[in-house]
């Protein structure tokens, strides 16, 4: 038997004839075996055998050999080096039937008492490798674009919380209104714009109670919902909490526009009427408003927000729900 023939044999009686036993004599005190798995690596005979007891009851069946292919060079007076492919069809009761292939290397010894297995190495080719490269560029490219994948989704959580960021350093956590000083910023840039404006401070008669009453989340609760009816009251207008239960409106315009933001405070005293029903309150929650004219009640947002304020606090003492104007003159409740 030559080196080529023993190689044959031996996969004969391990594929095809499933003959572990068989194998036992056919291996070399000094074998080592690498396998195409993972954890296939045997550096001695005994933990190869160890290997193959535990094989064994893991399927049942048998390999047919489809095709194959050997090449012999010698290494030495006695031992010879076996290079080959096979490929394979699994027979057994499954009802899927498994082909398969790999690739070869096997040292063999002819000793006295016969040929024996000194090395084997098992690979499978990789089907993604084109003739004429020396590594399969397809792992390269499926490697980069999962890099990018990951870099993509990395820098849309970074311009995701960047924006959070933003939002928040310019919002209200709560009722998602302008925050103090980002009002203050776009009311200032809005009166250089236009020379006309008025600015509106209100505030929930009575917060202090409502909240002792009924409990803080509650009160977090009517603070959202009247922010609801400040944004659809008063369209197209800078709306902002500038604390607590304190709102500030302001509009600008070419020219002065009282009575349309009378209106608009009007149409909002109506939307919070019919909303905070949702609420489930028996008495009604009610407000006050003070309103301040740009530039007859205040050239600058400092001036004229003191003056809408001092109307805000003219109106809390006429009573509940009522607005108030800070022309030095006139008092207009419940518009």
């Amino acid at each position: 038997m030559e080196a080529q023939e023993f190689c044959r044999f031996i996969w004969h009686i391990y594929l095809e004839k499933k003959d572990y036993q068989a194998l036992e004599n056919l291996l070399a005190p000094d074998l080592s075996v690498i396998g195409t798995g993972a954890h296939e690596l045997c550096r001695n005979r005994e933990q190869a055998l160890r290997k193959l007891t535990e094989e064994e009851p893991l399927w049942d069946g048998h390999f047919s050999i489809t095709s194959q292919w050997y090449q012999t060079t010698p290494l030495g007076e006695e031992t010879f080096l076996v290079i080959g492919e096979l490929n394979l069809r699994q027979i057994s009761s499954q009802p899927l039937a498994y082909n398969a292939g790999f690739r070869f290397s096997m040292v063999v010894r002819r000793a006295p008492e016969g040929w024996q297995l000194v090395h084997i190495h098992r690979s499978v080719p990789d089907p993604e490798q084109m003739k004429g490269e020396p590594y399969p560029r397809i792992l390269i490219q499926q490697s980069n674009r999962k890099l990018e994948e990951l870099l993509e989704i990395r820098r849309q959580e970074l311009e995701n919380a960047n924006r959070e960021a933003l939002y928040y350093a310019r919002y209200d956590y709560l009722t998602d209104l302008m925050n103090r000083p980002f009002l203050e910023s776009e009311v200032q840039a809005l009166m250089k714009k236009k020379p006309y404006g008025a600015m509106m401070m209100m505030d929930v008669d009575d917060f202090k109670q409502v909240n002792d009453r009924n409990g803080h989340p509650f009160g977090d609760q009517v603070l959202s919902l009247l922010a609801e009816s400040l944004k659809a009251a008063f369209t197209g207008c800078l709306s902002g909490r500038i604390g607590g239960d304190e709102f500030l409106v302001y509009t600008g315009g070419d020219e002065p526009e009282m009575e349309e933001f009378l209106e608009m405070a009007r149409a909002f005293c109506r939307d919070w009427d019919c909303r905070q029903k949702r609420l489930g309150l028996d008495r009604r929650i009610s407000i006050c408003m003070g309103i301040a004219l740009y530039p007859q009640h205040g050239d600058n947002y400092e001036s004229l927000w003191q003056n809408a304020d001092k109307a805000l606090y003219i109106s809390k003492r006429s009573g509940k729900s009522s607005i108030a104007i800070a022309d030095g003159r006139s008092l207009r409740e419940d518009l």
